[in-house]
């Protein structure tokens, strides 16, 4: 659904092939509007997820999150509880 909705959607969309969303160690989340890469608001939310050992790393996909070690197994369950929020 999203990659057909990628022209009107301002974050990039990749192929679903190989994408971390289809492993399920990764995630979008959605975001107030004036929370870009830069805002003081999006920096904090970094480091809040850091600490849970979640990553945010693709500065032009801001509301993209993921495990920042996919092989350890536990951080899933971050993973889900960050999703719930």
């Amino acid at each position: 659904h999203l990659y057909s909705k990628a022209k009107s959607n301002k974050n990039p969309v990749a192929k679903y092939v190989g994408s971390q969303h289809m492993f399920g160690q990764a995630a979008d989340m959605s975001l107030p509007d004036g929370w870009d890469w830069e805002s003081s608001n999006h920096k904090t939310l970094r480091t809040v997820l850091s600490k849970m050992g979640l990553s945010m790393n693709v500065s032009n996909d801001p509301v993209h999150f993921e495990l920042a070690n996919p092989l350890e197994a536990t951080k899933s369950q971050k993973l889900a509880m960050a999703i719930r929020v």
